[in-house]
C-alpha cells in the first residue's frame, strides 16, 4: 500500500443491509460458509440480557443471545474506499469486484503437517477470541509458523492456514464485505457499557483494535474507528461521555452521602432513646 493514509472502521453487516440495502450482497447472496452475527439488536433489557440478529448458513435471519459464540463476518468501512483498495489484488466474478485485503487465519480449514521440523516461527502473532463459549470475553495469542512456504497457526493440536482475506467491494455503501466468516465470538459477555449499540460491545472493540492491526499490520491507516466520525467529533463525543459519567458519579456520591446521614441519624436517635430509658 502507498504512504497515503485512510480512515477505517471494522464492523458487521446490519439487518437492513442483509435485507436489501446492500445491492452487492443481494447479488452474491446473504448465505456464507458459516452462520454469522449482524450488528442489529432484536431485544435489549440490559448489557447481559440482549438478543441480536444473526444469519443462518442458508441466508435466513435468526436470533441468538449476545453472550453466545456465533460467526464473525467482518466488514471494513472507509471514507475513501478507492484509496483503501487501490493496491489490492482483485478479480471480477459474476459482475462483482472481489479484492484481497490482508491475511488472517482461516479457522474452518485445516493444514496437514507431517513433520514439525519444517515449522518455523515467522515472528507474527494473531489474537483469536475463544472459539468456544466462555463466561468472559477474552482472546489468546497464537504464533504464526511457516510450513513449507505455507503460513499457519497452531490451535491445540491442529494447524490452520493463514491466507489472504477476500472481500466483496460495495461502493454504494463504502464498504468491503468479507466473503467468509473468519472466526466465532460472542458480541458481549461482561461489559456493562454495552447499550445495544454495536459500537459499545466487546466484539466491536476487538475488531477495531486487535483484528484490524493484525489483518494488515503494515497498512497506513490514519485512524481506527474513524469512519464516519471526524477526530474532532469523536473527541467532543468523548468529552460528553466523560461529563455524563462524572454527573452519574456525583449522583451516586450524593445518594451515598444521604444514606450515610440517614444511618447516622437513626443511630443517634437510638442512643438518645436508650439514655432516656436509663
Amino acid at each position: 500500500m502507498s504512504n497515503e493514509k485512510v480512515n477505517i472502521e471494522v464492523t458487521l453487516l446490519s439487518k437492513e443491509e442483509i435485507e436489501g440495502k446492500s445491492k452487492v450482497l443481494q447479488k452474491v447472496g446473504t448465505w456464507c460458509n458459516q452462520p454469522y452475527w449482524t450488528s442489529t439488536p432484536s431485544r435489549f433489557n440490559n448489557w447481559c440480557c440482549a438478543v441480536e440478529f444473526g444469519v443462518t448458513s442458508t441466508g435466513e435471519l435468526c436470533l441468538d443471545s449476545v453472550y453466545n459464540s456465533y460467526g464473525v463476518r467482518p466488514v471494513l468501512k472507509s471514507d475513501n474506499l478507492e484509496k483503501l483498495i487501490k493496491d489490492c489484488k482483485m478479480e471480477i466474478k459474476d459482475g462483482i469486484q472481489i479484492v484481497e485485503y490482508g491475511e488472517y487465519p482461516h479457522l474452518f480449514e485445516e493444514t496437514e503437517t507431517d513433520n514439525s521440523s519444517f515449522l518455523k516461527k515467522t515472528g507474527k502473532t494473531y489474537s483469536l477470541t475463544s472459539q468456544t463459549y466462555a463466561p468472559a470475553f477474552y482472546w489468546e495469542i497464537y504464533s504464526e509458523y511457516d510450513y513449507k512456504n505455507q503460513k499457519a497457526i497452531k490451535v491445540g493440536e491442529k494447524y490452520f492456514p493463514v491466507k489472504p482475506v477476500r472481500f466483496y467491494v460495495d461502493r454504494e455503501n463504502s464498504m468491503l464485505i468479507s466473503t467468509d466468516v473468519l472466526f466465532v465470538s460472542p458480541i458481549n459477555v461482561n461489559n456493562e457499557n454495552y447499550n445495544r449499540d454495536f459500537r459499545t460491545s466487546q466484539l466491536y472493540k476487538f475488531l477495531n483494535n486487535e483484528f484490524i492491526k493484525e489483518l494488515k499490520p503494515n497498512a497506513e491507516i490514519e485512524d481506527v474507528i474513524a469512519f464516519p466520525q471526524s477526530k474532532k467529533k469523536r473527541l467532543l463525543d468523548r468529552i460528553k461521555e466523560l461529563v455524563q459519567e462524572n454527573e452519574t458519579l456525583k449522583t451516586r456520591s450524593n445518594n451515598l452521602d444521604s444514606e450515610i446521614e440517614e444511618i447516622m441519624s437513626q443511630s443517634s436517635d437510638k442512643k438518645q432513646v436508650k439514655r432516656l430509658h436509663l
